[in-house]
């Protein structure tokens, strides 16, 4: 059972990784990604910022004030309201 959680899951970052940046593009909106996996400083600003070292996440600057989302679910509907 393990595995199969394991794969599934693999399956989903995979189709996270390759579709999510083309759906930003196709919709026009214009958003900074950031490798926390690879980047110190980014990662180190996210724990620092965002309180904790989870990704996929969105940070969200509206009327001064900062807001994280890090489920991938609240994300897409956060965007899609944005873009629609």
């Amino acid at each position: 059972m393990k595995f199969v959680r394991w794969f599934l899951g693999c399956i989903i970052l995979f189709f996270n990784f390759v579709f999510t940046p083309r759906a930003i593009k196709r919709e026009g909106l214009k958003i900074e990604t950031r490798d926390a996996k690879n980047n110190q400083q980014f990662r180190q600003e996210l724990l620092e910022q965002g309180g904790k070292i989870k990704v996929p996440c969105l940070r969200i600057e509206k009327n001064g004030q900062v807001e994280w989302l890090y489920e991938s679910n609240d994300i897409i509907a956060y965007l899609n309201k944005v873009a629609a």
